[in-house]
């Protein structure tokens, strides 16, 4: 049982490259972020997937990613609001946003890594 906090984090496999994109240059990290949002509102893990780069792509299929969200809209249902106007934070080579979120049942944080191309490295729920 899902006890309020879920991490996904990238591990090397050996499953072929998925879906590819290339960032727009003038996207901000906030966009993609907002996109990223609105794509995990209507459960469409697809979109949220093209944004991670090839480490979280062979790391997390589709439908592992579609589990853990499934988890997190189980423990606090339909995701209401999300402040996407958040402050990056700098660690180590990674920009992070702590994404604060509103659900029918309470609310929980969605931490965003992305690395220097604009592409998701790390996805967390907490």
């Amino acid at each position: 049982m899902l006890q309020g906090i879920c991490s996904i984090t990238a591990v090397e496999t050996l499953i072929p490259p998925q879906e590819q994109i290339v960032i727009p240059q003038n996207q901000t990290i906030q966009q993609t972020t907002a996109i990223i949002v609105e794509a995990l509102q209507k459960s469409d893990i697809k979109t949220v997937r093209v944004y991670f780069d090839e480490t979280m792509k062979k790391s997390l299929s589709e439908s592992q990613m579609n589990m853990a969200w499934t988890s997190v809209t189980l423990l606090k249902g339909e995701l209401k609001s999300a402040d996407t106007n958040v402050e990056v934070t700098r660690h180590g080579e990674y920009d992070i946003l702590l994404i604060p979120c509103t659900f029918e049942k309470g609310s929980l944080n969605i931490q965003l890594a992305f690395n220097h191309e604009g592409e998701i490295s790390g996805l967390y729920f907490k």
